[in-house]
């Protein structure tokens, strides 16, 4: 017999930014998340 099997990995990551703007702030964590300055592993495991 064969078998499909699927496996999610779900990972969170939480952290202030201040800024006027809110959409300011999304773009600020995203480059930081782009540049390697946020890096999900196995404590990030929801």
């Amino acid at each position: 017999m064969k078998f499909k099997v699927e496996i999610i990995e779900i990972l969170q990551y939480q952290e202030v930014i201040e800024d006027k703007d809110e959409q300011k702030a999304l773009q600020k964590l995203k480059e930081k998340y782009h540049d390697q300055g946020i890096i999900l592993n196995e404590e990030n495991y929801v």
